[in-house]
């Protein structure tokens, strides 16, 4: 086709020559006439390309090899904008990841959407939403009509006694629709059936995928057969899908964890109706609105508190699953999302302000094209070329620095985030790649102001004020904007870290350092009687205390931070009145716990082997306790009404004998229960935690602890060997994840501010190098010329400065929820970032001040 366009051009003119030599001009002058007439060769060439069918194709590579030739010509500035702009896309794309993880994907169950969490309200007894009783959950199936089914899971444990080493698991408790009800299917086997259900110990078991694969090889035959468990043979119909997962929300006390499950006992609805353990799960029928459901939930409440009157009263509350598992981490991965936004931003305007320097730059080249014909759509198909294409290798190389931030922040992810399925699937990489296409169409529209700004007979001609009016005001305007927002990210990362120093100030009422902690069953087979048990306990607690460097032993059934479903109940100084009785949260020690925990005792005695099942009934409590039930007296000696063995009453008497430092042991930053401890042979819990407190390095006594278990039961499985200072950590662990991701996110910007800052005022410099010779020519020191560059930096700081203190404030009213002791307004906070982005602007300014006054004077002057 360019052959033929060739051919038939040629023929034309010639054609046109011979027409005009038969006009009567000499050949010579015939040829002239013809160029005159036909015009310029290339422009027609170009029109007649325009018109064929292959003709945008065409045009699209051209302006794709020139733009590439054009970024390629200036390899600096092209490095510079490719990698800023995937560093912003890189964490863009791995946060995006993370918000659609935690944030926008539902629970894995057939229809999600339908699914609710029932909770009891005992707001008087300072428990908003505490699990619903067998009874509760009984009356809901009967008197609702909202739901297809409403099912209850409860968390327990049980030691496998087969395929090696016996073996602590964490199992589900659940009622035989749980599974259909969320819709799971067995991958092997089957789920539970009505007909599975007994009263007394289970009888069937169904295993996780991970619990099949790592227990039992991964072997088929395993459906169908028995095994050992808790030392019954126990059948096993089933295993779970490799992708199940339990997605309940963290305070509903139901572990990940969670390996295999069992039928509840059939006989909960005979339970006391304040026995309140069952966690419960509704389905919602098509059509029934959240509120319709809360609606019905409410009319059976109302039934139920006439029937059954009780002090707390009968009172529901009904929340959609999949918000209430995003609850106590929406805030912080919102925080770090917003945080990344600005992040990109940052990084897209530095891009921008590189582009509209390099098209300063590059004036007299555009002025060229447009006297040589090129018009404005031409022009600006160069720039959407240089643009996109900029953007496609910001992608490119964003996605990879992106990966390797997943794969960082997976890593190190704390464990109420769930990041597990966080991956740069299809949707984020679109969701990614749009945002950068949208970045790219800027880039290139950016540029454009220069060039229809420009005077292209002026910048031809060489005229400085041309040269020195284009762009200007747009390069300050886009540094001004980059200090702002780096001043906004920089604030609300000074918050984050002025909070969590707080929460790390925060006494939790124990000493962490030093401990090291295990879980075993506190009964067994072999150890089933109070006898058993309490020799079990006995020997334990003498073996390793027999250890080297080991100060002090003791055992819990919880331990802070753990994820076992608390336990509590009521408490009263006084005589049954029939009224509402406060909630406290319950533990049982063994002695020595106190000291190996560094609990402080205040008043009275720690526990000691005397308080065991068949004497007196104790109990120590903490100060709260002691100061709310006995104001202005000791409590020492004073007689205690409570609930330790879940019966739904206060009707246990018991002598409090010591008081004890209130323990932070659920959250470090909320004010929760008082406490109420039990001797752990007179309010029996299994498993328990073992604390052992060693002088020397404590992780280094695990061997020795598993061979001491050891040698004290064989049988007997050992698990969750950890620091105690690990749970502590963990309750810090999110906090600390959205402060060092903002902080690092912060620095980033920072330095991207910085370079903004060193670019718009290197590029003043060398346009006023010739203003600058002058001043020194009539005597302006170097100090002076000095000053004067670092004051035009100090300006554009200054007005960024403003404008984000401005912003600033907007965004820590809306950090407000992250925060803890630590208003939004804090000023010590903002005065410790101005100073902050005072300095980088300073070391950005000094380089080119620097290069200002280097010059020779005669030398700038001969270069004019």
């Amino acid at each position: 086709m360019e052959a033929e366009l060739d051919e038939e051009l040629a023929a034309s003119f010639e054609e046109l020559v011979a027409r005009l030599t038969a006009a009567g001009l000499s050949p010579a002058e015939a040829r002239r006439a013809a160029a005159r007439e036909m015009g310029n060769p290339t422009h027609l060439k170009l029109a007649v390309r325009e018109a064929w069918v292959v003709s945008p194709w065409d045009a699209a590579a051209q302006d794709a090899r020139q733009a590439w030739r054009g970024l390629r010509g200036t390899p600096v500035l092209t490095g510079l904008a490719v990698a800023t702009l995937a560093l912003g896309i890189g964490a863009t794309a791995a946060i995006l990841a993370v918000v659609r993880a935690t944030l926008l994907t539902p629970p894995p169950y057939r229809d999600p959407e339908r699914l609710v969490l029932v909770w009891a309200d005992l707001t008087a007894a300072g428990h908003p939403r505490v699990p619903l009783s067998g009874p509760e959950l009984s009356d809901l199936r009967q008197r609702t009509t909202s739901f297809e089914g409403l099912a209850g899971i409860w968390a327990g444990s049980v030691t496998l006694g087969e395929q090696g080493e016996p073996e602590f698991v964490r199992i589900g408790l659940v009622t035989d629709d749980f599974f259909p009800l969320l819709g799971v299917d067995a991958a092997a086997g089957r789920t539970f059936a009505p007909t599975d259900a007994m009263a007394g110990p289970p009888t069937t078991i169904l295993l996780s995928s991970q619990l099949w694969q790592r227990r039992f090889g991964a072997d088929p035959d395993v459906v169908g057969r028995a095994i050992t468990v808790d030392g019954r043979p126990t059948l096993v119909i089933g295993v779970l899908p490799e992708r199940f997962r339990l997605a309940l929300p963290p305070d509903a006390g139901i572990p990940d964890t969670i390996e295999a499950f069992q039928l509840l006992d059939r006989r909960i609805p005979e339970a006391p109706r304040g026995q309140r353990f069952v966690r419960v799960v509704g389905r919602r029928r098509p059509g029934v609105s959240l509120h319709e459901a809360s609606q019905d939930v409410d009319r059976v409440a109302a039934q139920l508190s006439r029937e059954f009157p009780s002090p707390h009263g009968s009172a529901f509350v009904t929340v959609e699953l999949g918000s209430e598992n995003t609850r106590r981490v929406r805030g912080p991965v919102l925080a770090v999302a917003a945080s990344v936004g600005l992040l990109l931003a940052i990084a897209a305007v530095n891009v921008l302000g590189v582009l509209v320097a390099r098209a300063a730059a590059r004036r007299r080249e555009i002025a060229l094209r447009v006297v040589m014909g090129a018009g404005l759509l031409r022009t600006l198909r160069l720039a959407l070329a240089e643009g996109l294409l900029l953007a496609t290798l910001g992608t490119i190389l964003g996605i990879g620095v992106g990966h390797v931030a997943l794969t960082a922040l997976l890593a190190w992810r704390p464990e109420a985030l769930r990041l597990g399925e966080a991956t740069l699937d299809a949707r984020v990489l679109a969701v990614t790649s749009a945002l950068a296409m949208l970045w790219g169409l800027l880039f290139a529209l950016a540029p454009l102001r220069e060039h229809a700004r420009a005077n292209p007979v002026a910048l031809l001609a060489g005229a400085r004020g041309e040269e020195r009016r284009v762009g200007a005001s747009v390069r300050a305007g886009l540094v001004i904007a980059q200090v702002a927002l780096t001043l906004v990210l920089l604030v609300a990362s000074g918050l984050l870290a002025r909070s969590f120093a707080r929460i790390q100030a925060i006494d939790p009422g124990f000493r962490a350092a030093g401990v090291l902690t295990f879980r075993v069953p506190s009964a067994t087979p072999r150890h089933a009687s109070p006898e058993a048990r309490e020799e079990l306990a006995h020997s334990l607690g003498a073996r390793l205390r027999a250890l080297p460097s080991v100060t002090s032993v003791g055992a819990v059934s919880h331990l802070p931070y753990d994820s076992i479903p608390n336990w509590g109940g009521p408490f009263s100084p006084d005589p049954d009145t029939g009224q509402a009785l406060p909630n406290a949260d319950y533990r049982s020690v063994s002695p020595g716990f106190f000291e190996a925990a560094g609990v402080t005792l205040l008043e009275g005695r720690d526990f000691t082997d005397d308080d065991r099942a068949g004497s007196e009934p104790v109990a120590v409590v903490d100060d709260r306790l002691a100061a709310r039930a006995w104001p202005g007296r000791s409590a020492l000696g004073q007689r205690l009404r409570v609930d330790p063995f879940s019966t739904g009453a206060a009707s246990v008497w018991v002598r409090v004998v010591g008081v004890v430092r209130h323990v932070r042991h659920r959250s470090l930053i909320e004010a929760l229960n008082e406490q109420v401890y039990f001797p752990l042979g007179q309010a029996f819990r299994n498993p328990v935690a073992y604390l052992v407190r060693s002088s020397a390095d404590a992780s280094a006594l695990a061997p020795a602890i598993r061979a001491a278990v050891q040698e004290v039961d064989p049988s007997l499985p050992i698990y969750e060997v950890r620091p105690l200072s690990a749970y502590l950590e963990r309750a810090r662990s999110v906090q600390r994840f959205a402060m060092v991701l903002v902080a690092a996110f912060a620095g980033t910007a920072l330095v991207l501010a910085a370079i903004g800052v060193y670019g718009v005022v290197a590029y003043t410099v060398v346009q006023r190098r010739r203003e600058f010779g002058v001043r020194r020519a009539l005597g302006a020191t170097r100090g002076q010329i000095r000053n004067l560059v670092l004051l035009d930096g100090a300006k554009l700081t200054g007005a960024g400065a403003a404008l984000g203190l401005a912003g600033a404030g907007v965004a820590a009213r809306l950090l407000r929820s992250q925060l803890w002791g630590v208003s939004a307004a804090d000023a010590l906070t903002y005065a410790a970032v101005l100073p902050v982005v005072a300095a980088a602007a300073l070391l950005a300014c000094w380089w080119p001040a620097r290069r200002a006054t280097s010059a020779e004077v005669l030398d700038v002057l001969r270069a004019e």
